[in-house]
């Protein structure tokens, strides 16, 4: 009977586990793809004036509907622009402007 009891409690710890789990990973956001941003806003500087562009963004941000934030854009002669990334919806969807 003893025994029957102590596995009876592992089950529950290991569902109460999972549970807490489970939760954690929904309530964590998601960490933003910064390198597919900077790929994606050098290409559309590429496609609307030309030339060559190296976009960074921050290392690490996380995924926030609503919230924007800031990258750099140099292109071949060095000039600096500044690009702002608004983050559009919690499918990951992202628009960026030059200012």
């Amino acid at each position: 009977m003893k025994a029957r009891k102590w596995l009876w409690l592992v089950v529950v710890l290991t569902l109460f586990g999972a549970a807490w789990v489970g939760i954690a990973w929904l309530l964590t956001p998601d960490e933003v793809d910064t390198e597919a941003i900077e790929d994606g806003v050098a290409a559309g500087l590429r496609d609307e004036l030309g030339g060559r562009y190296v976009v960074d963004c921050p290392d690490s941000m996380e995924w926030e509907t609503g919230e924007e934030f800031h990258c750099f854009a140099e292109d071949q002669d060095g000039q600096l622009a500044r690009i702002t990334v608004s983050m559009e919806n919690d499918d990951g969807e992202w628009s960026w402007i030059v200012g």
